[in-house]
């Protein structure tokens, strides 16, 4: 019982039959004090004594002492009591109150009455110290006081009251390192990452830090102390990062492991098209799925038009050249490429338009080998030529340079070309082509010395393989002895040669009625032809070379009478020429024999 305030009364007949003289009241006596020692050591250690020292331990016949503690920091192995107490034994008792709290309960009483020296020990406990420290308390509170009680000489309970100035508290101190928390940094990281930090708090009492690491981590500062700087390498693995404190006591427990995922480092690829056509329309191109933060870069000569942001855009390209489009993502772990991907991308252009196309612009059908050409094409890997019908390729094909047969009944038309590559065809260009008919073969009669061809345009007659100058009526008179015929040309288109035939016009006589002389026979170019008409006529006069082609001629003339006229032909090289007298009746020929 605790009250300050108490007094024992004894009645005077017991004092008087027990002969005994006592005090008829008396205040409470102090109860002795107690102390508890304090005691530091490396953790796991077993055997450690912790002496209770008493003051003022001066005739108790009892005393009862509750102490608290943490058994995770210590563990109670026994105790040993002052030899004073050996009449009657010290008793011990550990109870637990909770995972964090155990109560030692110390019970003693003996009568007579026991003192001790002051400061004396009272009892020492022994303890093994774990891996952290615990306060040794004393309970003066529980069970209304009574678990910490001392009582006098006469078995009253003492008086312990305020608790502090009676009992003093002790401690076991472990000097290992407290417990460490728990690691602090990134759980997930990128190969080729530096400057990664991992931390724990400071950790009570620790000198020294030691780290573990995956595979592939590397301390670049911080060795040794409760925060890291890391390097994470090229071929790093996933793994636990921990660390371990440590004093000289030892190591203390680990960290619990942090978990820390790598990941490689994304190697973006653009799947799509790197050869086309411009103007192809939407393209599509595509990366990696499944990926974050798509970013698209194109060049000036494309627009995406669709897709950005995500694996697959579409893209216009709208400028020839050699283009690009890269792409870049954030990949698993948040990793990002070293570099984004890159496509080269040739955009073709088509064929530019040609400048001209240069050759005839009228041909005959039935020509061969006429040749058109143009200038080289930009871009053009080969040329596309479009013919009139009935013109073939006799030559050149696919090239800027051709030659073309037009059949005989080849039509009117455009020669056109374009350049053509991989893109299609360029714009074309050309000419107009008119193919004017090959003229019917013509069919020529002889009448006298006279030839006449049933084609009435185009003739040009022939003596012996040579055309005569001027003979391109419908008829001809033969001046030579010789073989004839005619060709008739249309639009600069000729026939084939009309039939053949040979003329004899030597020795034709005189006419009725008149005389024909030419003197002298043979001349240097100079002669005279003398015509003597018995009457009026109407004469051509014609000089024929020897080739047949006419050099004079005079129509038309009136002779009634004699005629002279004097020629001059020495421009004409020495041979014979033929001169021709024609009237309606017939006609006569002299030969003209120029010698030089």
């Amino acid at each position: 019982m605790k009250n300050n305030a108490c007094f024992r009364t004894l009645t005077l007949t017991l004092c008087f039959f027990l002969a005994l003289s006592y005090p008829s009241a008396y205040a409470m006596i102090n109860a002795p004090v107690t102390r508890i020692g304090t005691f530091a050591s490396c953790p796991n250690q077993t055997g450690i004594v912790i002496p209770m020292l008493v003051t003022g331990f001066t005739n108790i016949t009892s005393y009862s002492l509750r102490i608290d503690f943490d058994p995770n920091a210590a563990t109670f192995i026994n105790a040993i009591a002052n030899s004073h107490f050996s009449n009657s034994p010290v008793t011990y008792n550990v109870i637990p109150i909770s995972t964090t709290l155990s109560k030692l309960l110390i019970a003693w009483n003996d009568f007579p009455p026991v003192s001790l020296a002051a400061t004396d020990t009272l009892i020492k406990l022994t303890f093994t110290i774990l891996n952290s420290s615990t306060d040794l308390t004393f309970n003066n509170t529980s069970s209304f006081g009574g678990d910490c009680e001392y009582t006098d000489e006469y078995g009253d309970a003492m008086n312990d009251l305020p608790s502090n100035i009676f009992y003093y508290n002790g401690a076991i101190n472990s000097l290992g390192v407290a417990n460490t928390g728990p690691v602090a940094g990134s759980s997930a990281v990128c190969v080729e990452t530096n400057g990664v930090v991992y931390s724990i708090s400071p950790v009570l009492r620790a000198t020294s830090y030691t780290w573990s690491l995956p595979t592939g981590f590397s301390i670049v500062t911080g060795g040794n102390t409760n925060s890291i700087i890391v390097n994470v390498s090229s071929s790093a693995s996933s793994g636990n990062v921990s660390v371990t404190p440590s004093n000289s006591c030892g190591p203390g427990s680990p960290s619990p492991d942090l978990l820390v995922i790598v990941s490689p480092l994304p190697v973006p690829t653009i799947s799509g098209s790197d050869s086309l056509c411009i103007n192809s329309g939407a393209i599509s191109y595509s990366t990696e799925p499944g990926m974050t933060n798509y970013l698209w870069t194109i060049s000036t000569g494309g627009t995406i038009i669709g897709g950005a942001g995500t694996n697959q855009v579409q893209v216009i390209w709208n400028m020839a050249g050699l283009q690009t489009l890269s792409a870049t993502y954030t990949g698993n772990g948040g990793c990002l490429p070293l570099s984004p991907a890159l496509l080269n991308v040739i955009v073709n252009p088509f064929p530019q338009v040609a400048t001209s196309v240069t050759g005839p612009t009228v041909v005959c059908g039935g020509s061969r080998g006429v040749a058109y050409q143009t200038s080289p094409i930009a871009n053009a890997q080969t040329y596309i030529w479009t013919l009139p019908a009935g013109a073939s390729f006799a030559s050149g094909a696919g090239t800027p340079d051709i030659t073309v047969d037009f059949a005989d009944d080849a039509s009117s038309g455009n020669i056109q070309v374009c350049g053509n590559n991989l893109c299609g065809n360029g714009p074309s260009t050309g000419i107009f082509v008119t193919v004017n008919p090959i003229p019917f073969t013509p069919v020529i009669y002889e009448n006298g010395d006279t030839l006449r061809s049933n084609a009435a345009d185009g003739n040009q007659w022939y003596y012996e393989g040579n055309p005569i100058a001027g003979a391109t009526a419908q008829s001809c008179i033969a001046g030579l002895d010789g073989w004839y015929w005619c060709i008739v040309t249309l639009n600069g288109c000729s026939s084939d040669t009309s039939n053949h035939i040979y003329v004899r016009v030597t020795g034709i006589a005189d006419l009725p009625g008149l005389q024909f002389v030419t003197y002298p026979v043979p001349n240097n170019g100079i002669f005279t032809a003398s015509i003597t008409s018995s009457g009026l006529q109407l004469l051509d006069l014609l000089i024929y070379n020897n080739t047949g082609q006419v050099i004079f001629e005079m129509r038309n003339i009136r002779v009634n009478g004699k005629l002279e006229q004097r020629f001059d032909l020495r421009s004409i090289p020495t041979g014979i020429c033929t001169m021709i007298l024609r009237t309606d009746k017939g006609l006569v020929k002299r030969n003209i024999i120029i010698l030089k």
